[in-house]
């Protein structure tokens, strides 16, 4: 059966990690602290430890061997949330205050006053999700076995025989999966470095 390798439509920055980022960074409210410390702890528990539970959810809401079903745990990492938090900390009260006394809501700040600072961060999100998204391996083989949703990872190990492994297919598949990598980083490399030092640096 002939293989078909597919690119995945990698997802950017969504919603719901920048709006936690901005509740985490600019609001208070009951056991924030300890909210974000669960959250962080995410980032301790291997893949491997949560593949099984995942599978059953994704599978039950009907997504497997579909690009909704590879993409969308991806998207809820909670390293976004830490990446968006720790940037907007650094953004100054001040304007969130100012626009809070010409009587501007939480919606109008966040969409008109942080999302517009948070350009760098947003970028290097955006990087660092279609990143590990693109060359993601073992996911996207266990939620989309079907030959015709191979991303491009899955679809290079398809070529490796029992006894003999077609190294000018592999080879010309590497490349294919770098080429769209260092084409985004080239172009975002700018915003991408900002926001990597957004932390370190005092504005």
């Amino acid at each position: 059966m002939k293989v078909r390798i597919n690119k995945m439509r990698s997802g950017v920055a969504r919603p719901g990690r920048v709006m936690a980022g901005y509740a985490f960074a600019k609001m208070d409210f009951p056991f924030k602290e300890s909210l974000f410390l669960a959250v962080l702890s995410m980032l301790m528990i291997p893949l491997v430890t949560t593949l099984i539970p995942l599978y059953l959810l994704v599978r039950a809401m009907g997504l497997q061997n579909t690009y909704p079903g590879i993409i969308l745990p991806g998207l809820a990492a909670p390293m976004g949330i830490f990446l968006m938090r720790t940037f907007m900390e650094q953004l100054p009260r001040d304007l969130e205050n100012a626009a809070r006394l010409d009587g501007a809501g939480e919606g109008y700040i966040f969409a008109r006053i942080i999302l517009p600072l948070c350009k760098p961060g947003l970028v290097t999100l955006a990087i660092f999700t279609f990143m590990t998204q693109w060359v993601a391996f073992v996911w996207p083989l266990v939620i989309a076995p079907d030959p015709n949703m191979f991303m491009l990872t899955t679809g290079l190990n398809s070529f490796k025989a029992q006894y003999r492994v077609n190294w000018g297919l592999v080879a010309a598949g590497m490349v294919l999966v770098l080429i769209p990598t260092a084409i985004a980083f080239v172009a975002f490399m700018r915003h991408f470095i900002a926001g990597s030092l957004a932390g370190a640096l005092k504005q």
